[in-house]
C-alpha cells in the first residue's frame, strides 16, 4: 500500500478500509513512478442522508498534504459556485 497521508478522523470507520484501498489504487494509477508524485487527488464520499438522520457526514481521503488539498478544494468550490449554465449530471459508471 502506498503512503497515503491522512487522519482517521476524516473517514468513518465503516468506510475506512474501502477508501484506503481506493486511494492506494488511485495513487498508483496517477503516480506510477512512486515515490515521486505528479498528481494529487482528494476523494470526497458521503452517504445519502435520510432526513431524520443527522449522523451523516462527508468522508475525505487524499494523497496530498491537507493544506494543498484545501487550496485545491477552495478553487473547485469557487468554480462550482459560478453560474456555468445548466447542471449536467454524469451517467453512473458501471
Amino acid at each position: 500500500m502506498s503512503d497515503i497521508p491522512g487522519n482517521p478522523d476524516f473517514v468513518q470507520e465503516k468506510h475506512r478500509d474501502l477508501l484506503n484501498k481506493i486511494a492506494a489504487a488511485l495513487d498508483e494509477a496517477f503516480n506510477p513512478n512512486m515515490p515521486f508524485r505528479e498528481v494529487g487527488f482528494a476523494l470526497l464520499m458521503f452517504d445519502f442522508a435520510k432526513p431524520e438522520d443527522t449522523s451523516q457526514r462527508m468522508n475525505y481521503i487524499s494523497n496530498s498534504k491537507r493544506a494543498d488539498m484545501v487550496k485545491a478544494l477552495k478553487e473547485f468550490i469557487s468554480y462550482a459556485e459560478k453560474d456555468t449554465g445548466p447542471e449536467v449530471r454524469h451517467p453512473k459508471v458501471n
